[in-house]
């Protein structure tokens, strides 16, 4: 049985972490929330630093950490 399904595709923006982005084929989703969930010291802080930062002084635009 064969379907034709429409992959949707969601505008991304880089989340200035080179690694995050390759995995996220393209960084994360424009104009959306992510929500980031891991247990303790798995690097949910130093990730949304790191893009607070890089939004902040590289692209210029508004965040919310």
């Amino acid at each position: 049985m064969s379907s034709n399904l429409n992959k949707i595709t969601l505008e991304k923006c880089s989340s200035g972490i080179q690694g995050l982005d390759e995995i996220t084929e393209g960084g994360l989703p424009k104009g959306r929330p992510t929500l980031i969930c891991g247990s303790a010291g798995c690097g949910k802080t130093m990730l949304g630093k790191g893009s607070t930062f890089y939004f902040t002084y590289t692209i210029r635009d508004k965040n919310l950490f």
